[in-house]
């Protein structure tokens, strides 16, 4: 109802990020109703106005907005990924804004309605992993769930012919486990085995399809390590200690030949590589640290690699 009223009446809802002098409670977002057909400066003036600021810069997505042209000129618009998916379908066909492929680099042919769904779902899973990575839990497993709703929309074989699915799986989980949602563990187990089946399906049973097409596994290695990790929790809240040692025991392998030489990671982002990059090219080339590693802060370190 909250988009289809902002679409009719041309208004869009901005998160303001203000300085923390000027924010009533830090907690809290600090939001603003506008219309898109007003310009830039219209709304500095507005912000000025309401929260006696001197000094204001709009920045949009990494875009500074010209106070001279309208906000809708300027690509600001409600849901960007919902807009997309709403696209004709004969103009998905002409000019293909959206591919999907296997682990082998095969594009899938799926339907429009599908394509639809996939969008959505891409949309809501990036939403909910932003959401992750600042630790609001609650808010990000809906999103998840979301996507999750969107995904079952295909059929079965396509959601096992790519890994988006299984990654999926994993992160609501991760949630779960996050907000210590104890009434949610037969969900989680299921979701737990609906990722290892396809991760299996699509990797091979050793990662042979990985070596053979990328020549590494350095990235989807964290995936299993993710998997491990949260099945030994799941184990351990059912008292299945042994099942919970073994895989608690092939997290700290695997863990083992993932962690990073801390001084390489160092020299690559000095070089200008972010950290990101520089963790995936020392795994692609399993540049890993022959010291020993701690294990007590697997899930911290997991989550963010």
């Amino acid at each position: 109802m909250e988009n289809k009223m902002s679409q009719e009446s041309n208004t869009v809802t901005l998160e303001l990020m203000l300085p923390k002098d000027v924010k009533k409670d830090p907690k809290t977002k600090t939001c603003i109703r506008t219309r898109l057909d007003v310009s830039g400066q219209e709304l500095v003036d507005r912000i000025r106005m309401e929260y006696g600021l001197e000094y204001i810069t709009l920045i949009l997505r990494g875009k500074k907005l010209s106070a001279d042209q309208r906000l809708d000129e300027q690509g600001v618009k409600n849901h960007s990924f919902q807009i997309l998916s709403d696209r004709d379908g004969r103009d998905s066909m002409a000019v293909p804004y959206l591919e999907i492929a296997d682990q082998k680099g095969n594009p899938l042919e799926i339907p429009d309605r599908e394509r639809k769904a996939l969008i959505l779902a891409m949309g809501y899973h990036e939403k909910g992993r932003s959401l992750m990575k600042r630790k609001q839990y609650d808010n990000a497993v809906c999103h998840l769930l979301e996507a999750d709703q969107q995904f079952r929309k295909f059929n079965s074989a396509l959601l096992t012919s790519v890994d988006n699915y299984a990654v999926l799986q994993l992160d609501i989980v991760w949630c779960y486990q996050a907000l210590e949602a104890l009434s949610c563990l037969e969900d989680a187990k299921s979701r737990l085995q609906r990722a290892e089946d396809c991760f299996l399906k699509c990797y091979g049973e050793q990662q042979e399809r990985l070596q053979m097409i990328k020549g590494n596994t350095g990235r989807e290695q964290v995936l299993f390590l993710r998997l491990y990790l949260l099945q030994s929790l799941l184990f351990y809240y059912e008292r299945n200690d042994a099942q919970a040692r073994d895989k608690l025991s092939k997290v700290e392998s695997l863990y083992g030949r993932l962690c990073l030489d801390s001084e390489k990671m160092t020299q690559l982002m000095a070089l200008g590589f972010t950290e990101g990059e520089a963790r995936l090219g020392l795994r692609a080339c399993q540049e890993t640290c022959t010291r020993p590693q701690s294990t007590s802060t697997l899930a911290d370190k997991s989550e963010s690699s």
